[in-house]
Parts: C-alpha cells; structure tokens; sequence
C-alpha cells in the first residue's frame, strides 16, 4: 500500500475498478482502507463542508467581540481548507485506483464524496438490474475448471455473490434478518454444487444426501479435505500448458538434417522417402509389389492395353457366340469350311 503516512500514499489498494464487474471488491477494499484511515465519515457526508459560525460571545466587551470575531473567521478557514485537503487526498485515490475510462471522469466531481456516490450510483447493483441479471447468468453457467482448486472455485463465485447481495431489501427484524440469511446460504449451497467437477460427485451425493443440508462453509471445507486426500491433484491449467509440447518453429526447422533422404528442414523420423521405403518393404514382405510411383507416371502413352489370359480366353468364347458375317460360308463353297480353313 506505500508508506504508511496517509499524506504520501498514491496507491492505497491493488484492486482498479473497470466496471461494474470490480466495483464491488473495489468500493469494499476502499472501504477497509479509509475506515482504517478515519477518513470514511467524510465520504459518507458525516463529517460535513465547514461554515462559517455567525455567533459571538455577548458576554464580552465591544473590544472583546471584535477579536472573538477574527478568531471564528480564522478557525473557519483552517477547518475548511482541512476539510477540502482531505477531500481531494480522497479524490486522488479514488482516481489512482481506476481505469482511464473512469478516472477521468472524477476530478470534475472535487470531492470524494461527490465521487463516491457517482461511483456507486453507475456501478452497484442497487441500481442497476441488468447487472444484476448479468451476474445472475454468469453463475447459472459457472463451472469449476479443470486444474482449478476448491479455494479458487469458492473465490471466484462469493465475489459474484457479494455483488449481487448489493442489491439484497433492508431488513428490519432479527427473525427476518436470521430467515433470509439461511434462505441466501441454502441458494448458494445449490450454486456451487451444481458447478462442481464430476470428479467431485462423490462427495457432492453424500453432502445433498444430508438432511438437513449442511451449511456452504461446512460443505467446502469437506470438499477442501477431499481434495486434499487425494494423491495426485489434477494439473492446473499452466501446468497443462507447460507439459504441451510445443510445435516446431521455423528456426527449429532450418537446423534439422534428415540423415535418410540427406535433406534439411526435417528428421528422419519425419522424412517422406523413408515412409515410403517402409511401407514397399512391407509389401514386399507379403508377396504384393506394387508398382512404383514413377512408373505410373510415363513419359510416352501406352496404347496396348494389359489383358490377362482368362479374359482373353472370355473375350473369344463370346465373340465365337455371336453369329457374324465374317464367320458365315464363303459363297461357292460346298464343303461348308470357312475361307481360312481351306488349304
């Protein structure tokens, strides 16, 4: 956070707001730090802009009432200009822990309770329900990860629940107040089960076998305790990015030597021609040689076509079935031989 003098602070929270997503741990991490500061009632107009005291002490002499006089003007300029230095120091952090979008929108305000209530008015859900609705959807579609934690998991929905619990009605009775708390604690029991890993479903079935339910704090930290038992965690997700093997880049390619084909840019367990050798040579081994690739490729047409003797044989029978003219007897012949026959 800096130094510890409120004077010389620039920085008094690691969370920047961007939007109505980080408000809600922005304006609670802000709230922590000026209460700490006693400087939260001048944000919430507690402590209100000095004016001038109009009053003098009758009791005094005329000469006595002029100097009382000096005195309250003095007094009232040292509280106002007190007042407008906090105001602006809380401006400033206010400023300091946003995003350009929003900071600059915030000195035009001059106070920091000026800045605090226009804050709160774009960016809670008190007042905007499309928000709220938008939160609402992210946790329906919420699921925990793979590699993610228990811990990180509940993290990461209770920070959606503490927006939305923004927007929650103000309670006026204890029992009230005691009935909506353990209403809330049974929806986000629902919530976070249902978004759990199916590695987890073990135990998701016994805890929503309980009756009655346990509360979300018991049941996450049984959940935690399971996870722990476990002997090998599930790799989180830079662990998975780190054990994926990266692929070839050019400059790994062009020191690469094939001492197959006794070509560059690859090795040998890459190499074409060998792949090619090894699946002849398989071939081969089984009694079929295929033609190579080369001879299918010629460099002359080849007009005669491969007609084994079967065919040749079939293609004879069936000619020889046909009647044809040029099987049928010569005119003037009597012994009914074909012309090819006779001598």
């Amino acid at each position: 956070m800096g130094s510890t003098s409120g004077h010389e602070i620039t920085h008094p929270i690691t969370v920047i707001l961007d939007g109505p997503a980080s408000y809600h741990a922005w304006s609670q991490n802000m709230t922590v730090f000026l209460k700490g500061r006693r400087l939260w009632r001048y944000v919430t107009g507690d402590i209100p802009k000095p004016v001038p005291r109009s009053d003098t002490d009758s009791s005094s002499s005329d000469g006595d009432s002029v100097a009382a006089e000096v005195v309250q003007v003095d007094d009232f300029e040292a509280r106002l200009e007190e007042w407008e230095s906090i105001q602006c120091r809380i401006l400033s952090w206010f400023i300091n822990t946003s995003v350009p979008a929003i900071s600059s929108l915030l000195p035009r305000l001059e106070t920091g309770q000026a800045a605090w209530s226009f804050l709160a008015t774009r960016y809670n859900c008190t007042y905007d329900f499309a928000l709220e609705f938008h939160i609402e959807v992210k946790l329906y579609q919420m699921r925990q990860e793979s590699g993610q934690s228990i811990s990180d998991y509940y993290s990461q929905t209770a920070s959606m629940w503490e927006q939305l619990a923004a927007a929650d009605p103000p309670l006026r009775y204890a029992e009230d107040i005691d009935l909506f708390a353990k209403y809330k604690d049974h929806r986000r029991f629902t919530q976070f089960m249902m978004g759990l890993r199916e590695d987890f479903e073990p135990t998701r079935a016994a805890l929503l076998s309980h009756s009655p339910l346990p509360s979300l704090d018991a049941a996450v930290k049984e959940l935690i305790s399971e996870e722990n038992r476990r002997p090998h965690h599930h790799l989180s997700s830079s662990d998975v990015v780190l054990a994926t093997p990266r692929p070839p880049s050019s400059s790994d390619r062009s020191r690469r030597f094939c001492t197959y084909c006794q070509k560059p840019s690859h090795d040998i367990t890459e190499c074409y021609r060998k792949k090619k050798d090894d699946k002849r040579k398989q071939h081969q081994s089984r009694g079929i040689l295929p033609l190579p690739q080369a001879a299918a490729v010629s460099s002359a047409p080849v007009n005669d076509p491969v007609v084994t003797v079967s065919q040749l044989e079939s293609m004879f029978h069936r000619y020889m079935s046909q009647p044809s003219s040029a099987l049928s007897v010569t005119p003037g012949s009597t012994d009914g031989q074909a012309a090819w026959d006779r001598p």
